[in-house]
């Protein structure tokens, strides 16, 4: 679709540029009645500011701060990517995109690196928070303070940032709720697997998984729990462990976070590889190779490296005009991702 422009207002009008630009810029010296046409104009034509070519002109510099689990690289490191690839195209209009890291997702490690970095005066943050509870009041604090704040992965949603960009948690959730119920045929007990209870995008997802569950199998499925493996791999494993050797009926697993690989090895070394349905979030080499060997059933997918570059667009476009993002929910959908769907070599889906 063709970008509204100032000369496409002035002609559909039948007023001079210079016009319409003092009326976008609010100079003045406008009849009003000429003033208001414009107005009206801009709003039903969309007419949206060339962000790129303002900031070429303005020459001004943003450092944005972007705080990011390293932990697991599979999933992490193209949402990093995403940020870089952003960083670098907007490093000529004056973006500076600097990373905060945390070795694995900890909560109290992120408020203390958003402090960091409210503290080295950045002029925006992206940021991913395991605790909401823990960041809400600092988030709050930067918005009044003139310094926007987009989530990412997991979200915020009562405070006052810009916007979330994401998966659809609830749906993507559902959607593997669905799956499980099909797969077992209707009937047998299942388990739950979590990064932590407290944070939002799993927790959606989890909740999501356990409605259509207890809605569809209510009369033959039956969750007998839900533990968190803190998005640690080893634990995640440890943990997979107990809960086969406690239900030794277990029919299915739901992964809601990126464990996914520590899950399907612990089935394999419990000799339960074909009697557990596995059904898994985000697809890596590990991943691949297990559903390709029928430990894993399936696994949804969420775009990663959007979720890294996403919020870098949108600060830029903010912070350079002051343009907010029409839904301040940038959600991707939920997809499932089936051993027929990967590369002949075993390897990540096909595109």
């Amino acid at each position: 679709m063709k970008r509204v422009t100032i000369k496409d207002i002035a002609e559909k009008l039948n007023v001079s540029r210079g016009t319409v630009d003092r009326v976008l810029h609010k100079r003045g010296g406008v009849n009003p009645e000429t003033e208001a046409l414009i107005l009206e104009a801009v709003k039903r034509l969309d007419y949206q500011p060339d962000r790129i070519a303002r900031a070429l002109v303005k020459k001004d510099r943003y450092t944005i701060g972007f705080i990011v689990p390293r932990t697991p690289m599979s999933f992490w490191g193209q949402v990093i990517f995403g940020a870089e690839t952003a960083a670098r195209e907007l490093s000529d209009f004056g973006v500076e995109v600097k990373f905060y890291f945390s070795e694995i997702r900890d909560g109290f490690r992120e408020r203390t690196l958003l402090e960091g970095a409210l503290n080295d005066g950045v002029a925006g943050i992206a940021i991913t928070p395991t605790d909401p509870h823990l960041v809400r009041a600092l988030i709050d604090n930067a918005s009044e303070a003139g310094i926007p704040v987009v989530t990412f992965n997991t979200d915020v949603p009562d405070s006052k940032r810009l916007g979330y960009v994401g998966l659809d948690g609830y749906l993507g959730g559902r959607v593997a709720g669905e799956l499980m119920y099909k797969f077992l045929d209707g009937a047998g007990e299942v388990g739950v697997l979590t990064g932590f209870l407290s944070t939002q995008d799993t927790e959606a997802r989890r909740k999501g998984f356990l409605e259509v569950v207890g809605s569809m199998g209510k009369e033959n499925m039956t969750t007998v729990g839900t533990w968190e493996n803190a998005d640690d791999s080893g634990k995640c494993y440890e943990v997979t462990g107990k809960i086969i050797h406690d239900h030794p009926d277990l029919r299915g697993i739901f992964v809601t976070n990126s464990c996914t690989a520590a899950v399907g090895a612990a089935i394999v070394d419990q000799h339960r590889e074909g009697k557990i349905k596995l059904i898994g979030f985000d697809v890596n080499e590990e991943v691949s190779r297990l559903l390709k060997n029928n430990i894993v059933t399936a696994c949804i997918t969420q775009n990663s490296f959007q979720q890294g570059y996403q919020p870098i667009r949108i600060l830029f476009d903010y912070l350079q005009a002051g343009f907010k993002p029409k839904h301040p929910y940038i959600l991707s959908r939920p997809e499932v991702v089936l051993i027929e769907m990967l590369n002949g070599e075993g390897g990540l889906p096909r595109h």
